[in-house]
């Protein structure tokens, strides 16, 4: 490496010429305003103040001292703040961790049903290891159809990979943030949010996909003229315990932010914080908005018929497992995966690719809002990686999008080829996948405005 000033070759390493003192970078940083401008200038180019001696030969030795003199130490409050967000932060991992070995879903009914026809029952992770593969033994003892085998054991695998992968993930991300945390009160200073708020969005994540294995609600109701009076309601939701992890977590990560934001002190009240924290906040009401809708039911089957209404909403799985369930109890000789190959290989790639898009989505927007998180509480570092998570996450919930239509879609006729059109003409729907999608498009948008003007606004200072 040459110096630039005196061309003398040094080490590839080097920092300083060896012969005349000089920054091989060519630049310097004032001693008035701390801003690096060219060495070989004479006044500053930002705040006019002349070089100095001291400025081009001596940097080595006043680089250290600049620097220790623009860090202002903090204040007394500001510390607490900072030590009470850590602790927020590591009470949220904590619910978290806890919480994950007490997911589990239950099953609300109000009137009668057709429970055993849709499958529909409340289980939780623990199910998954032993108890439904002997369930599943017990029902495949005799001959079944293809296609009833392939939802049950759909259903199976994926649960028992979600339980387990849950199970080891967000025990490993406590630790990790443990450390952090006892580190933090060291010389060895890491930032805990970061890592908490991780641990809590993969639990999220997991939560959601564990409930979206279940999803189903069913809804039907007659008129008053109508032959037969029908009124009942069938419903999966998560267990109390699920949801307490999921709101104590997230109380603790919003104040953990909270306590981290405030602590900045007087960096909150310029424009550029102020317009961080804006997008940023915005930008996660959005994804929170947006996940919940997709850890539901994302697909959806209605019909109307002399008087009488039923709604059929389902996750991916379950629209799967109604579909193999009917292929049970029509006693056909032939599989329906036989008798309409088209109809029945695209529910099952609709179910599978949409599940596997789904636990992609739900993981990429976890680590995105752990991303905003940290952004709010520690200041944006320039490094733009909200936008491309966001970026991933909008890819991925197009393609879901696509499943989810192609599954609706072919349910629909199947369910009219196999019946011979004997039952209601069912509509189908996927509008929380489109909700779904136009949010984190939105989100996205906002993260490219922003990061643009951000990158505009550095190359003028530069």
């Amino acid at each position: 490496m040459n110096c630039p000033f005196c061309k003398t070759e040094n080490p590839d390493r080097a920092v300083y010429c060896k012969n005349c003192g000089k920054p091989v970078s060519g630049s310097i940083t004032c001693h008035a305003c701390g801003e690096e401008v060219p060495a070989d200038g004479t006044f500053c180019i930002y705040c006019g103040t002349p070089l100095t001696v001291s400025d081009t030969q001596n940097c080595a030795m006043s680089a250290p001292k600049q620097e220790a003199a623009q860090e202002k130490p903090s204040a007394p409050w500001q510390s607490i703040l900072t030590h009470i967000g850590g602790g927020c932060a590591l009470f949220a991992a904590l619910c978290a961790v806890i919480f994950t070995f007490c997911l589990g879903c239950s099953v609300n009914v109000s009137g009668g049903g057709f429970m055993e026809l849709s499958g529909i029952r409340g289980m939780d992770a623990y199910y998954y290891f032993g108890e439904i593969y002997s369930d599943l033994n017990a029902t495949l003892s005799g001959s079944a159809p293809m296609l009833y085998v392939i939802s049950l054991y759909c259903g199976a695998v994926f649960g028992t990979l979600l339980s387990a992968a849950a199970f080891v993930t967000v025990p490993t991300l406590f630790i990790v943030t443990l450390v952090r945390y006892i580190l933090s009160y060291s010389r060895q200073k890491k930032p805990v949010i970061a890592m908490a708020a991780k641990t809590y969005f993969i639990y999220l994540a997991f939560a959601l996909l564990f409930f979206g294995l279940q999803a189903a609600q069913i809804h039907a109701s007659s008129s008053a003229n109508a032959l037969v009076n029908v009124d009942y309601d069938i419903s999966v939701t998560l267990n109390a315990a699920t949801i307490a992890g999921i709101v104590l977590g997230a109380v603790g990560i919003a104040l953990s932010a909270a306590c981290n934001a405030i602590g900045r002190g007087a960096e909150n009240t310029q424009k550029p914080r102020i317009v961080q924290l804006s997008v940023y906040g915005t930008a996660v009401v959005l994804v929170c908005i947006a996940v919940s809708l997709l850890g539901s039911c994302l697909t959806e089957l209605a019909a109307e018929e002399s008087g009488n209404k039923i709604l059929l909403s389902f996750g991916l799985m379950k629209a799967l497992s109604l579909v193999g369930n009917m292929d049970l109890s029509l006693g056909q000789e032939t599989s329906l995966i036989e008798t309409y190959p088209a109809e029945g290989m695209a529910i099952i790639a609709g179910a599978v690719l949409g599940t596997i898009f789904l636990i992609a989505l739900l993981i990429l927007a976890a680590i995105l809002l752990a991303s905003l998180v940290k952004g709010i509480g520690e200041g944006y570092d320039g490094k733009n990686k909200p936008m491309k998570y966001a970026i991933f996450c909008t890819v991925f919930v197009i393609l879901l999008t696509v499943c989810t239509a192609v599954l609706t879609g072919n349910t629909v006729s199947l369910i009219g080829l196999a019946t011979d059109g004997a039952e209601p003409a069912f509509r189908a729907s996927f509008t929380s996948a489109i909700v779904a999608a136009v949010l984190f498009a939105a989100a996205l948008v906002l993260l490219i405005v922003y990061t643009a003007l951000s990158a505009s606004k550095d190359k003028k200072q530069a």
